[in-house]
């Protein structure tokens, strides 16, 4: 692919675009005017999935507003430096090859058929979508963050930070190798880009798979990493919850009568030590049953059973949500009121509490 500038003499192999895409899934040929002259095909593949059904012009021109987000530099459009040849031009020692039968390799550099300053053979043009991406300014398929300005004619090379103008914007980083000579005929840039830290993102947007990457990119395994530990971390997460919930069944369990729905002694005794050690006042009642044995013993257990019930909703009924009301044995409830010390509200509130239980149970 590179001639070395260091020995013109010596011809490095070059590389067909099928076996670059290969190796660098996401890189990108750009002309001196920072045209597109060729991409690799997971480029082609994220940029014209982002196109609308009538694909055939961005949806952005050039110089539109930046649809990354993010804080993006000023100034960042990229832009063809002056006097740079026209689009197809290239500089002696390097060649980005078509199919190898079109190559020929000589002295001073990788040729196509002609001098290695002259324009070379036009590229064979990719099918379906891609051909819409090849052509294109840099500026009308990405949104360039950093470095303010991209420029063809630099001689070392750039670290980039850019984004699809098209949404999802899904967003890149890379570094551009200048590819040509000495100016005034520089011959272009090499890009090769990744998803960096955004690649599960891009994955999800994309419907990306390990295809679409470099056999040597080990962002796949991550991603199946990430997985496995997502899947773990759930499942943890639902371990740990369906045993807060089993925790938290058994107490309540273990504090509620099973036959009215309100506290137990065990209960109520832990409601008057807290409210105890906590210094803080509170009324107590204790509320028994008259003749009760005579229900079980005339009309059977379960008919005691039913009475039992419709005190404890009575009770609930006629005392506060924050009350503690609780059934302490066969026929006996205790009521905890906290805050409630006086007398007379007591004394009125248990004539209210016999008046109910007084109205005849069916």
């Amino acid at each position: 692919m590179v001639s070395s500038p260091a020995a013109p003499d010596t011809a490095a192999p070059l590389l067909g675009l099928r076996t670059l895409g290969q190796m660098m899934p996401l890189f990108l040929w750009l002309d001196p005017a920072l045209r597109i002259r060729a991409a690799g095909p997971t480029l082609h593949k994220i940029w014209a999935a982002a196109q609308p059904e009538d694909g055939d012009r961005a949806p952005h021109a050039a110089g539109g507003v930046a649809a990354c987000t993010g804080p993006a530099d000023p100034g960042s459009a990229a832009e063809p430096a002056q006097g740079t040849p026209a689009m197809g031009q290239s500089a002696t020692g390097v060649s980005l090859s078509g199919p190898p039968e079109r190559q020929r390799t000589g002295k001073g550099g990788a040729q196509s058929g002609r001098d290695a300053n002259s324009t070379p053979t036009p590229l064979p043009q990719p099918d379906g979508a891609a051909r819409g991406l090849v052509g294109r300014l840099l500026s009308e398929v990405f949104d360039l963050q950093r470095p303010r300005r991209l420029r063809a004619e630099a001689a070392a090379p750039q670290r980039l930070r850019l984004c699809l103008r098209s949404p999802p914007h899904t967003p890149l980083r890379g570094i551009a190798v200048p590819l040509g000579g000495p100016a005034p005929l520089p011959g272009g840039l090499f890009v090769n880009l990744s998803f960096g830290i955004a690649v599960a993102e891009a994955v999800r947007a994309h419907g990306l798979t390990d295809s679409d990457f470099a056999a040597t990119d080990l962002a796949v395994e991550l991603l199946y990493l990430q997985e496995a530990n997502a899947a773990v971390l759930q499942e943890l997460r639902g371990a740990n919850g369906r045993l807060a919930n089993a925790k938290a069944s058994a107490e309540e369990q273990a504090l509620t009568d099973a036959l009215t729905g309100l506290h137990n002694r065990r209960a109520m005794d832990r409601a008057l030590v807290d409210n105890t050690r906590a210094g803080a006042p509170f009324g107590l009642m204790h509320v028994d049953l008259d003749f009760f044995k005579q229900v079980n013993d005339s009309l059977g257990h379960a008919a005691g059973d039913h009475v039992l019930a419709e005190v404890a909703r009575g009770l609930r009924e006629e005392t506060r949500a924050g009350d503690i009301v609780a059934r302490v044995g066969g026929d006996e409830f205790v009521l905890l009121l906290p805050g409630l010390t006086d007398r007379a509200a007591l004394s009125g509130i248990a004539a209210r509490i016999i008046r109910r239980l007084e109205l005849p149970i069916l």
